[in-house]
C-alpha cells in the first residue's frame, strides 16, 4: 500500500510527500513544544511555535527539492516530480539531455538551499533574541536544515552528494553507466560504513543511537542498490517510450470472463503473462500468474477474473508515448503497468520488460 500523498503541482511539478514525513513533522513540533513549555511556561506561545515548527520543516523539505528543479529548469532540463522524503527526497528531472556539469549543480542546488536557509535562521534567531522562544524554535529549524544539507552531501547514491560524485566520475571517464556503479559502490560502502559506526556504538555502551545508525546504514545500502539499478536502467533507456518497452497485448479481458477461459486462451507456456482486466468497460486490475498461483481448482475453474485480478488505479495506467525513465522512477518490486494509446489498452509493462533493457 503507498504511503505517497499528493500535495498538487508546483509550475507543473507534481509534488508527493510521503507520509512519514508528516508524521515526522508532527514529533518535532511537539518536541518543540515540549521544550518551550519547560522553559518559558507559556503554553499558548509554545503552541504556536511548535505548529509553526512542523510546518517549517515539511517547507524546508519542499524548498531543497525545488531548488532542484528550478535549476534542472533553467538548464534546459525537463523536472516532471518531487517527491518529499524524511531526510530530502528526489526530483525526477528528464536527464536525457544532460551533461555532467548539468548533474552536478542540479545534485548540488538543495544542499546549498538548506544550507541558505540553515543559515538565515541562525540570523534571524539572533535578530529575533528578545524574544527567546521565538529565537530557540528558528535555531531549532536551522540545525534541521544543516543537518538535512550534511546528511544528503555524504557521498554515495541516491543522496545528493552521490549523485554529485556520479556527476565528477562521469566528466573524468565519458561513461555515464561506469560513472553510476562507482557511485553505486559508494553508496553501499557508505551505509555498511554509517552501519558499523552504529554496532561500535551499541557494543561500547548502552545509547540507543547505535541502533538508529545501524538501521539508517541498512537504508543507505538498500536504498543505493535500487537507486544504482534504476539509475543504469535510465542511462541505457536512451530516450525510449513506454510503446518500444511494452510487451502488446490484447484488449483488456472482461472482468466477468471465467479465469480457465482466460488462461485457455492467454497461457503462453507454464505461466500466464499480466493481462489488464476491465469491469464496465474500465480498465481496474490486472490478473497474471501471481493472481492464478494458489487458486483452488473450483475458483480456477468458474471463477471471474474480476474476483481473482489485482486493482489498480490510475498511476498504474500509462500512455504509450510517455518516457520510459519516467516509468523507471516509479517504479517498485512488484510494479506492472498497463499501456494505453489515445484510451485503447495496447500493451502491459512488467519488471522483466525493464531488465531487458539492461546489457
Amino acid at each position: 500500500m503507498s504511503t505517497a500523498i499528493r500535495l498538487g503541482r508546483i509550475r507543473g511539478v507534481e509534488v508527493i510527500v510521503d507520509a512519514p514525513v508528516f508524521v515526522v513533522a508532527v514529533v518535532l513540533g511537539w518536541l518543540q513544544y515540549l521544550a518551550l513549555l519547560s522553559s518559558y511556561d507559556i503554553a499558548s506561545v509554545a503552541t504556536i511555535l511548535g505548529l509553526a515548527l512542523a510546518v517549517l520543516y515539511v517547507a524546508s523539505l519542499l524548498l531543497h527539492e525545488s531548488l532542484h528543479t528550478i535549476v534542472a529548469a533553467n538548464r534546459g532540463l525537463h523536472p516532471r516530480r518531487i517527491r518529499l522524503l524524511v531526510f530530502g527526497g528526489y526530483s525526477m528531472i528528464d536527464h536525457r539531455d544532460s551533461t555532467p556539469s548539468d548533474e552536478f549543480w542540479v545534485a548540488m542546488a538543495g544542499p546549498l538551499a538548506s544550507v541558505a536557509a540553515g543559515g538565515l535562521l541562525w540570523v534571524l534567531a539572533l535578530v529575533a533574541g528578545g524574544h527567546e522562544p521565538t529565537a530557540d524554535t528558528m535555531r531549532f529549524l536551522g540545525s534541521i536544515n544543516l543537518l538535512i544539507a550534511a546528511f544528503n552531501l555524504l557521498p554515495g547514491l541516491p543522496l545528493d552528494g552521490g549523485r554529485a560524485l556520479r556527476a565528477l566520475l562521469w566528466r573524468s571517464t565519458g561513461d555515464r553507466i561506469r560513472a553510476t556503479q562507482l557511485a553505486t559502490a559508494a553508496g553501499k560502502a557508505l551505509g555498511w560504513g554509517v552501519a558499523g559506526i552504529g554496532l561500535l556504538v551499541l557494543i561500547s555502551g548502552t545509547d540507543p543511537a547505535g541502533l538508529i545508525l545501524m538501521l539508517l546504514g541498512w537504508f543507505l545500502y538498500r536504498s543505493a542498490i535500487a537507486a544504482g539499478r534504476r539509475e543504469e536502467l535510465i542511462a541505457r533507456a536512451e530516450g525510449a517510450t513506454a510503446r518500444e518497452v511494452m510487451r502488446a497485448t490484447p484488449d483488456a479481458v472482461p472482468g466477468t470472463m471465467r479465469v480457465a477461459e482466460v488462461t485457455e486462451l492467454f497461457q503462453v507456456g507454464p505461466n500466464l503473462r499480466a493481462l489488464p482486466v476491465a469491469v464496465d468497460g474500465r480498465v481496474t486490475g490486472i490478473l497474471g500468474q501471481a493472481e492464478v498461483d494458489g487458486l483452488a481448482p473450483a475458483r480456477l475453474e468458474l471463477g471471474r477474473a474480476a474476483s481473482v485480478m489485482s486493482p489498480i488505479g490510475p498511476e498504474d495506467i500509462i500512455d504509450a508515448d510517455t518516457p520510459i525513465d519516467d516509468v523507471i522512477a516509479r517504479r517498485s518490486s512488484a510494479s506492472r503497468w498497463v499501456v494505453v494509446d489515445d484510451g485503447v489498452v495496447v500493451g502491459m509493462i512488467e519488471a522483466e520488460d525493464l531488465e531487458a533493457l539492461g546489457p
